[in-house]
């Protein structure tokens, strides 16, 4: 094997990388969430709106990164990675015209 061939991640590796940031994603997003229902529940609405608000930019702002990565480094493009990085962006896009119509 070429010493290029080897630099290349197979396509199981990439899409397992991917799968890591998107579970650290909903882990991080469940945090910030929590800090939400928390103020909720203790009766400061206006601080759990600004936790959900929060939350919400952070999953923006997560999943454009990832859409990113996948898009512009070629060896984490895969099929499946490409089709969640393009689920990422129509659902991000989605989101802010729920956020602000």
């Amino acid at each position: 094997m070429s010493e290029a061939q080897n630099k290349v991640f197979k396509p199981w590796m990439a899409n397992l990388i991917i799968f890591i940031l998107e579970i650290i994603e909903i882990l991080l997003y469940f945090a910030i969430a929590g800090r939400a229902l928390r103020e909720g529940l203790s009766g400061d609405l206006s601080s759990a709106f600004a936790e959900v608000e929060k939350a919400m930019w952070f999953l923006n702002i997560s999943a454009i990164t990832i859409a990113v990565l996948v898009l512009f480094i070629k060896p984490l493009r895969t099929p499946m990675n490409k089709g969640i990085a393009y689920w990422n962006l129509i659902w991000v896009a989605g989101n802010l015209y729920c956020m602000y119509s």
